[in-house]
């Protein structure tokens, strides 16, 4: 199953819609919503989404990217669209 995939977002009056591809499909019928940062998590109503993100704090790697992002390089030169 892929991680992670870029579907639309249908704005439908003060309610937005995720069209989820069915490799992302959930079996509950309520989920909750919950910001991390500038994303947004969904998960199962009864998954406990507290208990995850303290999991996931308290096993991070205090080294990871500790030196910073690696230089990139510049951008190929592409054609542009007319």
């Amino acid at each position: 199953m892929p991680q992670s995939v870029r579907v639309p977002l249908i704005n439908d009056g003060d309610t937005q819609i995720v069209s989820l591809p069915e490799a992302f499909e959930l079996t509950d019928d309520r989920v909750t919503p919950t910001r991390v940062g500038k994303g947004l998590l969904v998960a199962p109503e009864d998954f406990d989404v507290s208990a995850w993100l303290n999991d996931l704090r308290q096993n991070a790697d205090p080294d990871f990217m500790s030196e910073g992002r690696p230089p990139q390089g510049e951008a190929e030169a592409r054609d542009q669209f007319d």
